[in-house]
């Protein structure tokens, strides 16, 4: 049957067909040696990885030894990390040597964590390595706390969303973030999305002032960067069991004038479970086989 198929559809029926993290086309490597050839600058399209060093290093060999045209077709990746045993500093320096390969050429990443380490190693890792390439980021990670001051690295992002399994502030997690992204610095970020977050804090009414660019009476004390002029969205969901913001009437009055008046797309969406990082393996597997839209974390639902 493949002798009498046009090379064109092949490429077609290949392309559509590695878009599983992987599997598929280590599958198909293995047919014949004309299934090889074929599949060749298909093979790391996209890749999910479960995240332990093993893994990491495995992949590393076989996309090092793989062909400029492999290499260079990589595009999506998602990386899911297991709990390791393996020192820390190990663990966050084979982090920075993989996604220094892979990033030259992915527009999209996903990262997902329940372990406090990799979560604050991814944190520390990105803000070493240039993405000249990235459009939508996602990380699932237990906190994050950034403090630096570093170059931005994301230069084409449009799309970040960031989900926090231990509750955290609003204010805190998007001050983290935008270090880490230099959000006042983009000219490509449209969407930000913080997902895990708590309302309650008493400077909340702040943050949001100045998150929307509204004067108060008073001066604001809130170390919020304001976002720059090509955000045009921005979604919060908060932690389970977290009181609605309309319980805070300056809270609500904020979000109502900036309904009325501001620039921002402003949605607030309600409660949810923390997701696991099957759950954000599972949703981009989706979205690399056309199921799920990429951009719907970012889609204004209530």
């Amino acid at each position: 049957m493949i002798d009498i198929l046009p090379t064109e559809l092949l490429l077609d029926i290949i392309r559509l067909a590695c878009c599983d993290g992987g599997p598929t086309a280590c599958s198909l490597q293995l047919v014949s040696r004309t299934w090889k050839v074929l599949t060749e600058t298909h093979k790391f399209h996209s890749v999910a990885l479960a995240g332990g060093p093993q893994q990491i290093r495995s992949f590393m060999g076989a996309f090092e030894a793989s062909s400029e045209a492999s290499r260079n077709n990589l595009r999506h990746i998602c990386l899911t990390t297991a709990r390791t045993n393996e020192r820390y500093v190990l663990h966050r320096y084979l982090l920075k040597d993989f996604l220094s390969a892979v990033a030259p050429t992915i527009e999209t990443l996903v990262f997902a964590t329940d372990n406090v380490s990799n979560g604050n190693d991814i944190a520390i890792v990105l803000k070493w390595i240039h993405f000249p390439r990235l459009t939508h980021l996602k990380l699932a990670v237990p906190r994050i706390k950034i403090i630096a001051n570093h170059p931005p690295q994301f230069p084409r992002l449009t799309h970040v969303h960031l989900a926090v399994h231990h509750p955290s502030s609003l204010a805190d997690t998007h001050n983290s973030l935008a270090q880490l992204l230099r959000i006042p610095c983009s000219e490509s970020l449209i969407s930000i999305r913080l997902s895990g977050v708590t309302l309650t804090e008493p400077d909340t009414a702040d943050f949001f002032s100045s998150l929307f660019d509204f004067e108060g009476e008073e001066e604001l004390d809130t170390d919020a960067p304001l976002l720059p002029p090509c955000v045009v969205k921005y979604i919060v969901q908060v932690c389970e069991n977290e009181p609605a913001v309309t319980a805070q009437p300056d809270c609500a009055l904020i979000i109502r004038m900036n309904e009325e008046l501001g620039r921002v797309r402003f949605r607030l969406l309600p409660p949810a479970a923390t997701l696991k990082e099957q759950d954000w393996k599972d949703a981009w597997l989706q979205v690399q086989s056309g199921e799920r839209d990429i951009e719907q974390d970012w889609r204004d639902l209530r």
